[in-house]
């Protein structure tokens, strides 16, 4: 969310440096990150997304809560001797 607000201007969607020319910024949730679509650029819409690595820490994340959940299901259970 702090990089939406840091990047919500259109001057922070310039095409290339020193070009002049802006688009319209945006938000992408999936790659999460700050989109720009700049329209009939030489005749077609360009839109600029946020790489897919923006993907990875949220996939070890996940991947790192499951491995835990199942270390927890697979733990052997301490046997009771009958008394």
């Amino acid at each position: 969310m702090a990089e939406r607000l840091v990047y919500s201007g259109s001057l922070s969607c310039e095409l290339g440096d020193g070009s002049s020319i802006y688009g319209e910024p945006g938000w992408s949730w999936v790659p999460l990150g700050h989109t720009c679509t700049w329209e009939n650029v030489g005749g077609v819409t360009v839109v600029d997304e946020p790489s897919m690595m923006t993907l990875v820490p949220l996939l070890v994340l996940f991947l790192w809560g499951i491995s835990l959940m199942l270390a927890r299901v697979s733990k052997p259970q301490p046997h009771r001797s009958p008394g």
